[in-house]
């Protein structure tokens, strides 16, 4: 009998593109069955969306996926969505429950993820997610996952809160639905990110974060591949082509492709050659390596020094909430990087005296989507391999998924 394959559908909206994945998780890796990006212009802004309906009516036409060569025919319906971290909280908080049978079961984690669900949340903030630290049975014994059918009279459930201002959260899901699909699990970028890295392996536990977008940076502090803190600044790869195109007069395309192809290369040669060549409107414009770094180290000046302005205001937030003296603990460390920016030759020497934290670039090693920018969304598809306190018991975004005989010609 053929085994009917369930997947996980997730959408994450940028701000130049759409992202869209089909997949499943196992052991903490995810594979994925299809992994598509499609552009958008003019639909979002700073990672807020000011028209919701506009944006999924456009986005449409893309979810009703056909791919003749895979023999791969989609057609989502639920979806996992990746939240921007824009105004992102995370609150520690606590629950126990009376355990109703002598063994904990499923209702047991239920009510006391309910318990947590109940408690308030700062006006104007809606409740996104629920992620376990650990489970704890007659205040002796902790569990990473819930601890099903261990003998106990109470059950502690120890978890962060991840809260967004209602008013982003309510747009993206808006603009979901205006697609026709139907929202059944959202995570924030900032968590599914260090989902993804922890799965990984090799990379450190404890760090700075930089997810290096289009038109959005985000900077986070994350402690045992969990988010604590997120800030996030509107500038990233996207203004760099336009700052690219302007100072040399030339298409935006044309800009982007140069920053993709060279980037930033101090490298010297003896009879250096233009890297670009092109009359324009009767105009010959021809543009050197040299010419090319000076543009791009004059946006980095800037770009840099807004990093390490959010890293200190993550730095002096986190001391201050902990009420720490000592903030040598933070100055050490490293910086883990990822997001299509991140592809940019030259960007360890750009970044500067950020090197000496140790810098570690992610890409993942996932077949299908080894592109940093599909960092979030395998991530969510990583999570639903697992239990992460759900708001809800059963949320896995399902997907219909059929292959059929390819169409003779």
């Amino acid at each position: 009998m053929e085994r009917t394959i369930k997947n996980t559908a997730v959408l994450e909206i940028c701000s130049s593109s759409v992202k869209f994945a089909v997949g499943y998780s196992e052991g903490r890796i995810p594979h994925v069955l299809y992994y598509k990006k499609f552009p958008i212009s003019g639909f979002v802004k700073d990672g807020q969306i000011p028209s919701p309906n506009a944006l999924g009516e456009a986005l449409a036409p893309y979810l009703n996926i056909e791919d003749e060569d895979l023999k791969l025919k989609v057609d989502p319906t639920q979806i996992d969505f990746v939240m921007p971290p824009l105004g992102f909280q995370v609150f520690q908080n606590d629950k126990t429950t009376n355990v109703v049978r002598d063994t904990v079961e499923q209702l047991d984690i239920s009510n006391v993820t309910l318990m947590l669900k109940r408690d308030e949340v700062p006006a104007g903030s809606y409740l996104v997610d629920i992620v376990p630290d650990c489970f704890v049975i007659d205040n002796r014994k902790q569990y990473s996952n819930p601890p099903l059918g261990e003998r106990a009279e109470y059950l502690t459930l120890y978890a962060k809160i991840f809260t967004l201002p209602e008013a982003i959260y309510g747009s993206y899901v808006q603009a979901a639905q205006s697609a026709g699909l139907r929202v059944i699990h959202s995570s924030v970028a900032t968590q599914c990110a260090a989902m993804m890295i922890g799965s990984e392996g090799g990379f450190p536990s404890t760090y700075f974060y930089l997810d290096l977008g289009a038109h959005l940076t985000t900077v986070s502090l994350v402690g045992n591949n969990s988010p604590y803190a997120s800030l996030f600044f509107p500038l990233g790869g996207d203004d760099l082509s336009s700052k690219i195109a302007k100072a040399f007069d030339i298409p935006l395309e044309d800009a982007e492709e140069l920053k993709k192809k060279y980037g930033f290369d101090e490298r010297t040669f003896p009879y250096p050659s233009p890297i670009y060549k092109k009359e324009i409107d009767g105009k010959k414009i021809t543009i050197t390596q040299t010419q090319l770094n000076s543009v791009i180290s004059e946006f980095f000046t800037s770009y840099d020094a807004y990093i390490k302005n959010a890293i200190n205001t993550l730095v002096e937030n986190q001391a201050k909430a902990q009420n720490m003296a000592d903030k040598k603990p933070f100055e050490k460390l490293p910086i883990v990087i990822s997001g299509g920016t991140s592809l940019l030759k030259g960007l360890d020497k750009l970044l500067g005296d950020l090197n000496a934290r140790g810098i570690h670039k992610f890409i993942p090693k996932t077949l299908g989507a080894r592109d940093p920018g599909a960092t979030n969304i395998l991530g969510l598809i990583v999570s639903g391999g697992e239990y992460r306190g759900t708001l809800e018991d059963n949320y896995h975004g399902i997907s219909s998924l059929t292959r059929g005989s390819k169409k003779e010609d």
